[in-house]
């Protein structure tokens, strides 16, 4: 019965998102907006539809196949938006380079590493301090997705080890779970690497803006808010949560350690060539401030380069008789998937920002005058909180896109020497990543809830408590730093 009706209210949506597509291919535009704008608003419509009800799967070629239908827009605008889109291939080489990571042992032994050592055996808070270091770190530079799958086993590992009772779903596991998730998605949101959704951002700020998102201011103001959360979750945890975290004194750290083995060679080379990439992608940014004389030359290399660049000459490089990694390896490691929604998606808001489908200009018409009495201040926070909702009930891509969709066209217009499009971008992007309350929210919480170690109500409960604690540092810290900075 409940399957009939699932599927039942999956067709009615499939229905719903074809009717959308079909009425703006029939109906007249509206007053002020081009048949073009239209018409990608109704593919818009559909995505969103679709995505909700269907996932990612095929939907996203249907996203790319339904674009190449309207007026105007040629095959090779919507190859060239969407697979041919240098913020898509950025991701693409993003992934493969991660992959040498987690191929390599690397990443495992940083987490492990963490977790055993001098630090973490001085108490179990400390134990909890340095586990909540190793997600941030792995993060900085893998997909949370990516992550959950090394951290699971380690963590599952430590709650059978010390004796925690699955079926009674503890205090200590609920809040490890939680954690675990809160503390990815928000070392996630401080970067593009790797990290699908904050790609995503930067490829809509271009196609709204015409200019490229500056990967250092990001990382400048997106890592501190990041850091700060992190550390004002721990003090939440612990002076105010307070579960029972006793049973960690009964951790094997030896053991623990002694499952790495000794570090290989390969391990310490995809280390290398990973933070040779992140320097070089920091590179052009901070020259601005360091070597104003250069930033001009710097600025016009694509981030593209130095992964790809890692990539062939890692497919090259042998170590002990093998590659450090090997090609054919780096294109399975790929998230296709993830990888076929965020072309759709990019694709889809490159052509909702063209000035040609008049969009921005349309949307503005119609809001300007409902914010037009509204403070720049109110009107950040209104995006941010809206943000911060979706993405903890839909995916983070659609919440993004929608809020994208209204936020870039009023800031230009409305607010224009008001609210820096940068600075609104950025919080609005990193905002998205906050999907931890609920497990539909992000891949990383459907994995770490779905182990039956947690509690869901006391998971949605700190999870919510989190989730505005972290809107308010984001606010006045991205602000603040916004204001020195851009």
């Amino acid at each position: 019965m409940t399957a009939h009706k699932t599927s039942a209210s999956k067709y009615a949506a499939l229905a719903a998102g074809v009717l959308a597509f079909v009425a703006t291919k029939l109906l007249p535009a509206p007053p002020g907006l081009p048949e073009t704008g239209f018409q990608i608003l109704g593919v818009l419509v559909s995505a969103i539809v679709l995505f909700l009800s269907w996932g990612t799967g095929w939907t996203s070629m249907a996203v790319v196949f339904a674009l190449m239908t309207v007026p105007g827009v040629s095959v090779s605008q919507v190859t060239q938006a969407t697979f041919g889109n240098s913020t898509v291939v950025f991701l693409l080489f993003c992934f493969m380079l991660a992959s040498s990571l987690t191929e390599s042992g690397a990443a495992r032994r940083i987490a492990i590493w963490f977790l055993t050592n001098s630090l973490a055996r001085k108490s179990p808070w400390w134990t909890v301090a340095m586990y909540f270091t190793a997600v941030y770190v792995l993060n900085l530079f893998l997909s949370a997705a990516t992550c959950i799958m090394i951290l699971m086993p380690i963590l599952l590992s430590i709650f059978e080890n010390v004796g925690l009772d699955k079926g009674r779903r503890c205090q200590l596991s609920s809040m490890l779970l939680l954690c675990t998730v809160v503390v990815s998605q928000l070392a996630n949101g401080s970067n593009p690497i790797s990290h699908a959704v904050t790609t995503q951002g930067f490829s809509l700020y271009e196609s709204y803006t015409g200019e490229p998102m500056d990967f250092f201011l990001f990382c400048a103001i997106g890592t501190p808010i990041s850091v700060v959360s992190v550390l004002v979750v721990y003090l939440l945890v612990r002076l105010v949560w307070k579960p029972d975290v006793s049973s960690f004194s009964g951790i094997d750290y030896d053991m623990l350690a002694a499952s790495c083995g000794k570090v290989s060679k390969r391990e310490k080379w995809s280390v290398a060539f990973y933070c040779a990439c992140v320097v070089l992608w920091l590179l052009p940014g901070l020259s601005r401030y360091i070597l104003p004389s250069v930033y001009p030359i710097l600025s016009k290399i694509s981030n593209c380069i130095p992964p790809l660049i890692a990539l062939f000459l890692m497919n090259f490089i042998t170590v002990d008789g093998e590659k450090i990694l090997d090609w054919g390896d780096a294109v399975k490691a790929v998230n296709w998937p993830t990888f076929l929604f965020i072309a759709s998606i990019m694709g889809l808001g490159s052509f909702m920002g063209e000035p040609e489908a008049g969009i921005s200009e349309w949307l503005s018409q119609i809001l300007s005058p409902v914010f037009s009495g509204v403070h720049p201040t109110v009107f950040l926070i209104l995006m941010v909180l809206i943000v911060n909702v979706l993405t903890n009930f839909c995916s983070n891509s659609v919440a993004l896109s929608a809020v994208y969709t209204v936020a870039l066209p009023l800031c230009m217009s409305v607010y224009e020497g008001m609210l820096e499009p940068m600075l609104l971008s950025i919080l609005i992007t990193s905002a998205a990543q906050n999907g931890w309350a609920t497990a539909p929210a992000t891949p990383a919480a459907a994995v770490a809830y779905a182990s039956g170690w947690g509690d869901s109500k006391t998971i949605l409960k700190w999870g919510m408590l989190i989730l505005l604690i972290q809107m308010a540092i984001g606010l006045t810290l991205g602000s603040l730093l916004g204001s020195l900075l851009l």
